[in-house]
């Protein structure tokens, strides 16, 4: 990867205790200093991590320390390398990874949760700034394949800046159409060789990948669910996957943000561009949990599912399973049965046959199969 001033990486530091009294001390008030977003950020759904760069302008004081949230617009997710955030202080001649220690400059410590990223910045020895106005840091983010086109914005919440004398200034909210995100996106579409079934809801259209089958689904028959292929991949629509040897590979494609919806439901498929929480009732995911791969029901755990997933939603008076099979096509229950056990054999012209040959439908002991 390139980054324009990327080295090594974080490791976080405690801070000093007296500026951590006075950051949590600073009362609101009227100020001209102006804290802001210098650099915006233009981002590709599903491309390459890009950063913008948090500053400081008309400084009113020789401030030693700062602390302030990011809140980021869903899709746009802070970027890690080697389980490292990529977060860059400008400790005065250049942005350095939060673990080159170079005293006495400043040091930057965060906590970082699924609502925001709080940031902390620290002296030792309490120096100020070098400067009322410039830079700050840099944050690297990545967006989701997944993210809606056109403007999002970044906001800072609780901005507190801190003298040497344990008083400053705190700015509430700022609020930064920062991010532009374009109609460009890749998504990475990935089936286990194992499994052999996925799921997937992409936000383009998108021709199937070789050796891939899509299916549509809307009844079921007994414990099997009732699989109907579909020639392609339409935007916003969930599927069912399958690819006999396993799927990864990547498919791009122009996103129309008229289109852009959270969720979809076609059937009794629904789809996901966030991150959804599948609680239980009727609701089923696709998963092995040691009998095979099917859609097992969610149990009392909301199940946390991924943006590009989809899940299975069953009207009461057919949720009776705990789970449903994928052994279905096009009404058809696809299920291979021993010869042995096969005590009557008709073809589907309800002739009587001895032996059944692949890729032929029969009617062996009253039910329909694909041998």
């Amino acid at each position: 990867m390139n980054y324009s001033h990327l080295r090594f990486w974080h490791s976080r530091a405690l801070c000093l205790f007296m500026v951590l009294c006075s950051l949590t001390t600073i009362n609101a008030q009227t100020t001209t200093d102006n804290v802001y977003i210098k650099e915006g950020v233009t981002v590709e759904p599903g491309g390459d991590l890009q950063y913008f760069t948090v500053a400081i302008d008309n400084a009113s004081d020789d401030y030693v320390a700062y602390q302030m949230d990011i809140y980021l617009p869903e899709g746009l997710e802070l970027a890690y390398e080697e389980g490292e955030p990529l977060i860059f202080i400008n400790n005065e001649d250049g942005f350095y990874p939060t673990n080159v220690r170079k005293v006495p400059y400043h040091s930057l410590n965060m906590n970082i949760t699924a609502e925001c990223i709080r940031l902390m910045c620290t002296e030792g020895s309490n120096r100020a700034f070098k400067s009322r106005s410039g830079a700050m840091f840099d944050v690297y983010v990545t967006a989701s394949p997944y993210i809606k086109p056109g403007d999002a914005q970044i906001e800072l919440k609780g901005v507190k800046l801190s003298n040497i004398n344990a008083t400053g200034v705190t700015i509430p909210s700022i609020v930064s159409n920062a991010v532009k995100v374009s109609n460009h996106s890749t998504v990475a579409l990935t089936v286990n060789s194992k499994n052999k079934y996925g799921t997937c809801l992409l936000p383009f259209d998108a021709p199937l990948p070789a050796g891939v089958k899509a299916y549509s689904c809307g009844a079921v028959s007994g414990e099997n669910l009732v699989l109907e292929e579909q020639a392609s991949l339409v935007a916003y629509t969930p599927y069912i996957i399958y690819a006999e040897n396993g799927c990864n590979t990547t498919l791009s494609g122009s996103v129309d943000a008229t289109k852009y919806v959270t969720t979809a439901t076609i059937g009794y498929l629904t789809g996901t561009t966030v991150t959804s929480e599948v609680s239980a009732g009727a609701n089923y995911i696709l998963q092995n949990q040691g009998e095979g791969v099917m859609f097992y029901k969610v149990g009392d755990t909301p199940f946390s599912l991924a943006p590009g997933k989809c899940w299975l939603t069953l009207p009461a008076e057919l949720q009776g399973s705990a789970r449903f099979r994928l052994d279905g096509t096009t009404g058809i229950e696809n299920v291979k049965t021993e010869k042995k056990i096969a005590k009557t054999i008709y073809d589907i012209k309800g002739r009587c046959v001895k032996e059944m040959l692949p890729g032929k439908m029969y009617i062996v002991d009253g039910k329909k199969i694909i041998w």
